[in-house]
């Protein structure tokens, strides 16, 4: 067997199992075109538990950053992949990654076929860290450094690029730097986090640069403050997978068990209010949880400018985040050498936090169809056990099931009210601390790049006044032209449209209904009560006086 049809066959192997959908390709089609199986994904390929799986019985629980050390990566990594571990870890230049990467024999398949056993044998923690660590191995030779055209390879030899790929899929993720594999599986102590993300250890990075490791910092620093706050609520909810209440539905339809109602009250498996079990004090606890954890983000967000400063991550960092469907830059995608594998992925994004999303979908916020398309779509950027955790609250809370906790079963509880509409307020402040770092690292540069600056870079100049007054960087300060990106974010949307919606969504989304009065007399409900005990009280009074007389008249 010659060296590339080896390489064919490790492509091909039940690790490189491709589900359905995903923005990846081979050679043979279109490049838009994702890759459809012929049938379910084959074994291995199965999503590890970092939350509920098909694999495994869903406990509920759900644990976006784990602690994965570097003692985690298999010992084989090392013997076969040692140099290229220590250049990754050491942050070395570009240039001689390259050169590194270049001279491994990469149609020596022995290298390939081990690191993949490996990581079939590996812990859950090791399988993620080897993940993390080709991820960073591919956007470091791809995106060199920087976003300057001549800088980029439109390909990745297959030392690296066939287990990036085989790693990722595994875990549903597509091969990019997702938010899954530069933050979520990328800290080693997540559980000594106390609130300072300077505390915080991250295994890889692409550029080497400090400023990447605190945009990784506080990131993960915020997934770890979200899950703390979403816990009471979701310690609430019947367990995903726990069958509702059995009851029958209030109308006469189809019998047929195909029939699904229109309706969600009359869905038997539809959860509702009485499904759950809780007092006032209990979801007012977790709804304060929630909002001082967002508040708390909001903060973490806020000291991003300390240590990593928007030259920096204009320049440096944003490069290694961006994906592979600018045409213009990488026609037809990224391809692995010796494999008909192409990539045609976008870069990571904010939007693929289940976290987040996680809480869109609680309180609820409902999004105009651009923006919930958009979010949608990059829930194909989760790990495929984050997203079917987070589709499996969605389908639990068809009928948003905190609004009618404060407005059916606490009806009178101004404090529950003002606790909810916190929530909202917390979220709303977080995203618009977001936008300001779009602003401030983004946008900034966007607006200094006139329409002829970089003929590669597509679309417009946008004029300062689009992006609101940001401090002018140095004069002695080279900016660069980002022709990888050009005037949209990393997942290659439009910042402004995107994150402006979802910020006017949260805004404006519908407030709950004022708190009723408490007492009987001051509902429709409450006084129909009211006046058949007013009726029955004298009905009763009249009977005792009349019983009354008859005594009295019986001993005269």
């Amino acid at each position: 067997m010659d060296s590339e049809s080896s390489i064919n066959t490790l492509v091909s192997s039940p690790l490189a199992g491709i589900p359905p959908g995903k923005p990846w390709s081979t050679a043979t089609k279109q490049p838009s075109e994702p890759l459809q199986p012929s049938g379910p994904p084959p074994e291995p390929w199965v999503a590890l538990r970092l939350g509920p799986s098909p694999a495994t019985q869903c406990d509920g629980h759900y644990e976006p950053v784990t602690r994965v050390r570097l003692s985690d990566l298999p010992l084989s990594v090392h013997s076969q992949y040692g140099p290229i571990v220590r250049a990754i870890q050491r942050g070395s230049p570009a240039t001689a990654f390259r050169d590194l990467v270049d001279n491994f024999d990469a149609h020596h398949t022995t290298a390939v076929r081990d690191v993949c056993r490996a990581f079939d044998l590996a812990s859950d923690a090791g399988r993620m860290l080897m993940t993390s660590l080709f991820v960073a191995a591919v956007q470091k030779y791809v995106f060199g450094a920087g976003a300057a055209k001549e800088a980029i390879r439109t390909s990745v030899p297959a030392c690296i690029g066939i287990p990036a790929f085989q790693f990722t899929s595994h875990f549903g993720l597509p091969l990019t730097a997702t938010h899954a594999s530069v933050n979520l599986f990328n800290c080693s102590n997540p559980d000594e986090f106390t609130g300072d993300p300077a505390d915080l250890h991250v295994n890889f990075t692409v550029s080497g640069r400090e400023g990447e490791v605190w945009f990784y910092k506080i990131h993960i620093a915020i997934e770890i403050t979200l899950q703390q706050g979403l816990a009471p609520i979701l310690a609430l909810l019947p367990e995903p997978g726990t069958p509702p209440v059995p009851r029958l539905p209030t109308t006469t339809a189809r019998s047929d068990s195909c029939h699904v109602p229109s309706d969600p009250m009359q869905d038997p498996n539809t959860i509702l209010e009485e499904d759950i079990k809780c007092t006032a004090e209990e979801l007012h606890a977790a709804l304060d949880a929630l909002m001082h954890s967002l508040e708390a983000s909001t903060a973490l967000l806020r000291r991003m400018p300390i240590g990593c400063s928007a030259v920096e991550f204009w320049n440096e960092i944003r490069p290694g985040l961006s994906g592979y469907n600018n045409a213009g830059v990488f026609p037809g995608g990224l391809r692995v050498e010796g494999t008909d594998i192409v990539i045609t992925s976008k870069g990571g994004s904010a939007a693929q936090s289940t976290s987040i999303q996680l809480v869109d979908v609680l309180l609820p916020v409902p999004h105009v169809p651009h923006a919930a398309l958009f979010l949608q779509e990059m829930r194909m950027y989760m790990p495929a056990a984050h997203r079917e955790y987070l589709e499996r609250i969605e389908r639990l809370n068809t009928i948003p099931l905190l609004e009618r906790l404060v407005t059916n079963r606490f009806p009178h509880s101004d404090a529950l009210r003002n606790a909810h509409a916190a929530c909202r307020a917390a979220l709303t402040s977080f995203r618009k601390a977001h936008m300001g770092l779009v602003h401030t690292h983004v946008l900034h540069f966007i607006s200094k790049q006139t329409p002829g600056a970089g003929a590669d870079a597509p679309g417009h100049a946008l004029s300062n006044d689009s992006v609101g007054p940001s401090e002018p960087a140095s004069p002695r300060v080279i900016i660069k032209t980002d022709h990888v990106n050009g005037n949209r974010g990393t997942s290659n949307t439009d910042p402004i449209t995107i994150l402006g919606q979802i910020i006017e969504d949260t805004v404006h989304a519908p407030a709950l209904p004022p708190s009723q009065p408490a007492g009987l007399l001051h509902t429709t409900t409450g006084f129909a009560k009211w006046r058949v005990w007013r009726d029955n009280s004298w009905r009763a009074l009249l009977a005792i006086a009349g019983l009354a007389s008859m005594a009295y008249i019986a001993q005269v």
